[in-house]
């Protein structure tokens, strides 16, 4: 009996013993050769912003296992990709300049084995941090410097605005992460006094450009003196025909002038009456007015209700009953927007991406340039985020030089 319980255990250990080599062998190539397989062929690129599409036929040996291809890019130094033995095509990026490139590719067998190696020469298109750089402009605002760019392939950028600090040196002030075609953004809050700014663009491929300074002889600008207008001031205008009741649905007037934006309660809302609703304040003071914001209610960012078009108005006369329009001046057509490019109908809380989200929160900022002494202000909303029937918003803000 006992020789019998000895045989099966050594049947057991002879079985696994099998078993765990035959596992362990299937960790190593199938094939062992030291034949190189065939070269890559009719190889095509396709320029584009700093880089290459890339097409190819690749060899048919059986035991082919991938291309791969080979280039040099000033951020990241020698870079390699690779595609599998099942695709034809890869992308190629991360180029900083407009100049001939040269690519190299070589198909890798299961053995390991390389084939010979073909060179393949292109151009790739402007990169995006190229056109960036050739359009950032750096200008005097309210308050501070406004930045101003194109990104027309809108290549995935981080944009650093640098600003002077109390020892004269430059630091960074604010990083965005931008895609958008038209970027503009204003740094606020610097005494009206000499200021150095600056900008640094840079891409996910470490390509940066220098410093970017303002056309200036010494770099700085001085930053135009802007005064934040005294919410306890404002009043809703409500002697004007034609103009909506904003305080359906449990939102009041007084919220959009209370400092508060990121209460999903705090909010005001009206009737959307095609093709407008119309909202007139008070701003309480004769002003020049520098800029405006707007923010969306905190649970509506970019959604049902949501304010996408409308258009700013100023007088410095008392305004019309009739609602009749000659006496005030356009201050500026405004668009909200989506810095990812999404369009987003959805609503309560719909996931929006970082960039949106950051931009919502932030509000909707109109800067209004050279405009007239004013006092009211009419707002024509025309556009929402989402076709309902009404607008939502939440708060008012306004900044100028008090006259």
């Amino acid at each position: 009996m006992k020789n019998y319980i000895f045989l099966i255990i050594l049947v057991c250990i002879s079985s696994f013993a099998f078993v765990s080599c035959t596992e362990e062998g299937t960790h190593a190539p199938l094939v062992f050769d030291n034949q190189s397989p065939d070269p890559v062929t009719d190889i095509e690129l396709t320029p584009t912003p700093g880089g290459f599409n890339v097409k190819f036929t690749a060899p048919t040996n059986t035991d082919l296992l991938y291309v791969k291809a080979n280039f040099q890019t000033q951020g990241l130094g020698k870079t390699e990709i690779r595609a599998s033995k099942y695709d034809n095509s890869f992308e190629v990026r991360g180029f900083a300049t407009e100049e001939e490139k040269i690519i190299t590719f070589v198909a890798v067998d299961k053995s390991g084995n390389e084939s010979s190696i073909v060179t393949a020469v292109g151009t790739p298109l402007r990169a995006p941090i190229l056109d960036v750089e050739s359009t950032m402009a750096v200008n005097v605002d309210f308050g501070g410097a406004r930045f101003s760019w194109e990104n027309l392939s809108e290549g995935n950028l981080v944009i650093d605005l640098l600003a002077e600090n109390e020892f004269g040196k430059l630091d960074v002030a604010q990083t965005l992460y931008s895609t958008v075609i038209d970027g503009l953004f204003n740094l606020r809050g610097y005494a009206s006094v000499p200021t150095k700014f600056a900008v640094v663009v840079s891409d996910q491929y470490k390509n940066r450009t220098d410093t970017i300074y303002p056309n200036t002889p010494d770099k700085s600008l001085t930053p135009l003196l802007e005064t934040t207008l005294d919410k306890s001031l404002f009043s809703q205008y409500l002697l004007i025909a034609g103009d909506e009741i904003w305080t359906t649905y449990g939102g009041v007037v007084a919220e959009l002038w209370n400092d508060v934006t990121h209460d999903s309660g705090d909010f005001a809302r009206a009737t959307l009456v095609q093709p407008r609703t119309f909202f007139t304040m008070d701003l309480g003071v004769n002003v020049k007015l520098s800029r405006f914001k707007l923010h969306q209610r905190r649970t509506r960012y970019m959604s049902e209700g949501a304010p996408k078009e409308y258009t700013i108005y100023g007088t410095n006369e008392v305004p019309s009953a009739d609602g009749d329009m000659s006496g005030w001046t356009k201050l500026r057509d405004c668009v909200a927007i989506t810095p990812s490019g999404n369009t987003y109908v959805g609503e309560n809380n719909q996931v929006l991406s970082n960039e949106d989200l950051e931009y919502a929160m932030n509000g909707d900022e109109f800067a209004l340039g050279d405009t007239p002494e004013v006092r009211y202000i009419r707002i024509e909303f025309t556009k929402n985020f989402r076709v309902s029937t009404f607008i939502i918003f939440s708060e008012l803000s306004f900044w100028g030089e008090l006259q």
